[in-house]
């Protein structure tokens, strides 16, 4: 007999009082079986315990079944489940109440003798079989317990997570609510600093204006003299490429550099063409520092009172009141001061010829004068030139030619000068022009007297 039930060799634990049974010899001529014999049952029964056979087989005479009965739910007692088969081996059929009572105490099937040891490892493996579908059974349903109680777990997680969620988004809303809010007040509030902004910069504007007439008021020749000075400023920090937020700070120094000749112990500015006390001297020495210090009570002047404050600085370091030196000298000082020595020559007596103008600023540059600020101050002297008797052209550096006056001094972008006004070209000037114009770019318009 064949089936997907039976087990190739049964291990078999064989409870039995007499060693010599026709049973117990068949199981010991059948290469199927590895058998071992015990005599009592209980010790069978441990003996299955510890090496977890896959049958016991507990020979049971008729006068024995209540105590074979005890013994099996003594065992069980002890240990709630067991891996291998158990059956009773009877020597007749004790009726259907013994037969209910043993496999009531535990037994998994019956044999009546006469039984075939072929027929019992059929039994055995369909019990194994049964065995093995209620491990994986138990098996499953642990998993599915454990499988629920996760699923449990991340429900009350989930909820929990909801929750959070609901709170959280109650208070993101109460948040987004307060920004919007915010976002109002602040958007309110710049436009009432805007509004602040304007009637300050207006009023001081106005400031400025009612301080411009002060001290046009000082001196009537003198009107004019700050208008002219911030054109001349503007037009050089152009072309320095100074920025837009700096030309207006450079403007509004331009117009107020003299503010502090409203301090002067006489009336207005000293006339330099004049004698002067020594009083006189030293407060036109000292009156941008008192002017930067009358403005700089006002933050939106502190920039202008800055640019004031070295009007009277010169490259060499022979200036007021640091005696400072060329580029620590800040740079749109230079431009103002420079701006105001030229408009000082165009004041000073009868009109001044282009030439004279170019010369004087070439004396100065160096000295006084940043040379970078007279080329460009140059520049602007032979760009407004209408009533002077001198004509002037620009040319590129590769058409100057030999025998050409140079119109204004011909410095590097450095500050390094070249030549100096009135210069006649010859070859040796022009080729020098045009090796520094290789390693130290030069200016790329040269004005020429035409």
């Amino acid at each position: 007999m064949g089936s997907n039930t039976e087990i190739a060799q049964v291990s078999l634990i064989y409870a039995c009082r007499d060693d010599s049974c026709e049973t117990l010899e068949q199981f010991h001529a059948d290469p199927a079986w590895r058998v071992v014999c015990e005599k009592d049952a209980g010790n069978a029964l441990e003996k299955a315990r510890a090496g977890n056979p896959d049958l016991v087989i507990l020979d049971c005479p008729s006068d024995f079944i209540e105590l074979m009965v005890e013994t099996i739910q003594d065992d069980l007692r002890h240990h709630e489940t067991r891996e291998f088969a158990l059956f009773a081996s009877l020597d007749t059929d004790p009726g259907p109440d013994q037969r209910i009572c043993l496999l009531d105490s535990g037994c998994d099937d019956l044999l009546i003798k006469p039984y075939l040891a072929e027929e019992i490892r059929y039994r055995v493996g369909v019990h194994l079989k049964k065995n093995e579908l209620i491990r994986h059974n138990r098996f499953l349903e642990k998993q599915s317990t454990h499988a629920h109680q996760t699923i449990e777990h991340l429900k009350n997680d989930l909820e929990k997570v909801k929750e959070d969620l609901i709170s959280e988004k109650d208070m993101l809303n109460s948040s987004l609510k307060q920004i919007n809010q915010m976002t109002k007040d602040r958007d309110k509030l710049n436009k009432n600093l805007l509004e602040l902004q304007k009637k300050f910069q207006k009023n001081t504007a106005g400031i400025g204006h009612i301080l411009l007439k002060l001290i046009e008021s000082g001196v009537e020749k003198y009107k004019g003299h700050a208008q002219r000075v911030a054109k001349i400023s503007l037009f050089v920090a152009n072309l320095l490429n100074i920025s837009e937020n700096e030309q207006r700070h450079l403007k509004t120094a331009a117009l107020l550099h003299e503010v502090g000749l409203l301090l002067s112990p006489g009336s207005g500015r000293p006339d330099v063409q004049e004698q002067l006390n020594q009083l006189e001297e030293d407060f036109l020495v000292q009156y941008p520092v008192k002017g930067a210090e009358l403005l700089i009570k006002c933050s939106q002047y502190h920039p202008a009172a800055e640019i004031i404050r070295y009007l009277n600085e010169h490259v060499d370091g022979t200036g007021y009141p640091e005696g400072l030196k060329k580029k620590h000298i800040p740079l749109l000082s230079r431009i103002l001061a420079g701006s105001d020595a030229l408009d000082s020559l165009y004041e000073q007596g009868p009109p001044v010829e282009t030439d004279e103008i170019l010369t004087t600023l070439e004396n100065l540059a160096g000295q006084k004068l940043d040379p970078v600020v007279v080329n460009a101050l140059e520049k602007y002297v032979v760009a407004h030139q209408s009533h002077s008797k001198l004509k002037v052209k620009g040319v590129g550096i590769s058409d100057l030619k030999q025998g050409m006056t140079l119109a204004a001094g011909l410095f590097t972008r450095t500050g390094t000068k070249l030549f100096s006004v009135n210069t006649r070209l010859n070859e040796a000037d022009i080729d020098k022009i045009v090796k520094y114009n290789r390693e130290y770019p030069v200016e790329e318009t040269v004005y020429i007297k035409a």
